[in-house]
C-alpha cells in the first residue's frame, strides 16, 4: 500500500457533512484556509489500513475566543493526541488504544498557546516493542515510546468508522496543512495551493464555475503561476509532493467513468493517476504522489484532468 492525503485546510475535503472553513491567512499563512468541525467521529476514511502512518498538521490556537479548547487527531484505535484547556491550564494528552499514556502540561508540550503549531504523529502498528507512537511539536519530539499499537478495533472497523479522526470542539482551535501518509513526512512540511495564471479546456463551462466533460479525452489544464510562488518562498524551495484535487468530481452517466490527473509541459502530456467516478454529487478525487523538485523547476508546468472511460 502507498498513499498520501493532503488538505490545505478545507473542511469539505473531509468525509463529513458539517464543519466550518475559516478564510484568514493569520491562521494559515500558506493557503489562507483552516477549519474546525465538532463531529467527534468525523475525519478521513482510508480505502485500506496501513501498518505505519505519519499524520502532520498545523493547529492554530486563538486567544480571541473565550471558549475552552479541545482538539484531537486519532488514527485507528484512538492512537494520537489531544490538546485541551482546563481551568486556564493547557495540556497535550497522548493516547494509545483508548488509554491516556502521557499528559504534558504547559511548556512541557512545546505548544504555542497563542499562535501556530506544527504537530506530527508517527504511529506503527505492532505488539509490545514492535509498536510505536511518537509526537513531535514545533520540531521537538515531545513523546516517543514502543508499545502495543492497534490500527483496528475489529474486522469491520475500517468500514464502520473514520480511520483518522480530526476534531475541534469549537473555533478556539483551527486545523490546516494536513498531510497523512504511509511514508515519512517531516514536521516542517506545508501544503501550498498552486496559484494559476490561465486555463485551457475543451470541456463545457457551467454557471457555478465547474466544468463538465461529455466525451473521453476532453481536458482541463491550469498553468501554474511559478513566479508568484518563487517570490513568496524562493526558487530553491523544495517541492516534496504534487496533488490534483477535483472537488466535486462525479459522473452523471456511463459515458465518462474516470478522471485522469495529468501534467503538461511544452505540449507533452503525462498521466499521473486515475480516479473512478461515483454518482454522488459530493464525491471528490485526489491524485498525486511524492516528487523531488524545486519551485524553479516547476516553471512552465500545467496541471489538470482528462475524461476517461
Amino acid at each position: 500500500m502507498s498513499f498520501t492525503y493532503i488538505n490545505p485546510g478545507n473542511v469539505n475535503l473531509l468525509d463529513i457533512q458539517n464543519g466550518t472553513t475559516v478564510e484568514n491567512s493569520k491562521y494559515n499563512p500558506y493557503s489562507g484556509v483552516s477549519f474546525w468541525q465538532s463531529d467527534s467521529d468525523g475525519g478521513i476514511k482510508l480505502s485500506e489500513i496501513p501498518t505505519e502512518i505519519y499524520a502532520k498538521m498545523t493547529v492554530a490556537i486563538r486567544s480571541d475566543v473565550s471558549e475552552s479548547a479541545n482538539a484531537r487527531m486519532f488514527v485507528g484505535n484512538s492512537n494520537g493526541w489531544t490538546i485541551r484547556e482546563s481551568y486556564g491550564a493547557w495540556y497535550l494528552d497522548i493516547t494509545c488504544g483508548n488509554s491516556q499514556i502521557k499528559s504534558l502540561k504547559g511548556a512541557e508540550s512545546n505548544l504555542n498557546f497563542n499562535g501556530l503549531n506544527d504537530i506530527l504523529l508517527h504511529a506503527k502498528a505492532g505488539y509490545y516493542e514492535e509498536g510505536l507512537i511518537s509526537i513531535t511539536v514545533n520540531g521537538h519530539e515531545v513523546f516517543t515510546a514502543n508499545r502495543t499499537v492497534k490500527f483496528v478495533k475489529d474486522s469491520s472497523y475500517a468500514t464502520e468508522s473514520d480511520f483518522v479522526i480530526l476534531y475541534c470542539k469549537n473555533e478556539k482551535t483551527l486545523m490546516s496543512n494536513i498531510i497523512i501518509s504511509d511514508s515519512a513526512v517531516e514536521c516542517k512540511e506545508q501544503v501550498a495551493v498552486l496559484p494559476v495564471t490561465e486555463m485551457d479546456s475543451d470541456m463545457s463551462a457551467n454557471d457555478d464555475g465547474s466544468y463538465s466533460a461529455t466525451a473521453a479525452g476532453q481536458h482541463l489544464f491550469q498553468k501554474v503561476d511559478a513566479a508568484s510562488l518563487i517570490s513568496m518562498y524562493g526558487g530553491l524551495s523544495k517541492v516534496t509532493g504534487l496533488y490534483i484535487i477535483g472537488n466535486p468530481a462525479y459522473r452523471t452517466g456511463s459515458e465518462i467513468t474516470e478522471a485522469i490527473a495529468c501534467t503538461r509541459r511544452d505540449g507533452m502530456v503525462e498521466e499521473i493517476g486515475k480516479a473512478k467516478l461515483s454518482m454522488e454529487n459530493t464525491a471528490k478525487a485526489l491524485i498525486g504522489g511524492k516528487v523531488s523538485m524545486t519551485l524553479d523547476e516547476m516553471n512552465g508546468y500545467e496541471f489538470g484532468w482528462k475524461a476517461g472511460v
